[in-house]
């Protein structure tokens, strides 16, 4: 009986490093601060909505149901249109339009000036340089998800491992902020983050599905405890 040739793909060290740099401005501490941010997640805590692993864990499921029309959608939107200026353009006005907590918009916008200045001096790039001018000139306001997307369309990065990577540090960072805020045990929150990993990959899939008419599904409590984080009491987060 014949063998049958199978073809198995080898990275090659460009393709490592360029895993790498994802690597680098997604980990949490690349020092543009998106450690002070929780996207509304402390407010779940002291409105007592989340207070086990459990809670947790129905928490990530539904932000990554959703997270193909936010986050991980306007990524890959923006690296599927790096080329291209005019559309990129659009995305972040839309994008910040449909953002409404001022908060979670806010942030995204210091989070993606952050990011761009710090590309600036250790990966530029001319696509990055010119959302920057962008900004500058008042014609982009800044979406950390469109930089974060550009960044990696103009390093040659895979899209379904650069939305992965981003999906991923994401969730940890959740991870994270619930085990100060609740709190948790480290392994007991790390559980939780493992078990959400099959649904990651699945809202990976789906964001690179999407379109512009697509984003902007967002859940109302995702969106209205983000606006509570206003006038919290005490907060640990900035948003």
């Amino acid at each position: 009986m014949a063998q049958a040739n199978t073809v198995t793909r080898t990275a090659t060290p460009m393709d490592e490093l360029r895993r790498l740099y994802m690597l680098q401005i997604c980990d949490s501490l690349f020092p543009i601060g998106a450690f002070t941010l929780s996207n509304g997640l402390e407010t779940f805590v002291q409105r007592g909505l989340i207070d086990s692993a459990e809670q947790l864990g129905r928490y990530l499921t539904d932000y990554l149901a959703v997270a193909p029309y936010q986050e991980l959608g306007v990524m890959a939107l923006a690296m599927q249109n790096a080329e291209d200026e005019a559309a990129w353009i659009a995305l972040d006005q839309l994008y910040t339009a449909l953002r409404a907590p001022m908060e979670v918009r806010q942030g995204s916008a210091k989070l993606c000036i952050r990011l761009l200045k710090a590309a600036a001096q250790i990966a530029p790039l001319p696509v990055l340089e010119t959302y920057h001018a962008h900004i500058r000139r008042g014609n982009c306001t800044g979406q950390h998800p469109i930089a974060v997307g550009l960044f990696a369309a103009g390093h040659g990065v895979d899209a379904q491992e650069a939305l992965t990577i981003y999906g991923y540090s994401l969730l940890s960072a959740m991870t994270t902020h619930a085990a100060k805020c609740v709190p948790l045990r480290q392994l007991e929150a790390q559980r939780v983050l493992r078990d959400s990993l099959p649904a990651l990959l699945q809202a990976v899939q789906a964001a690179q599905t999407v379109t512009p008419d697509d984003l902007g599904v967002s859940g109302a409590a995702f969106d209205i405890l983000a606006m509570q984080h206003e006038t919290l009491y005490t907060r640990l987060y900035m948003s």
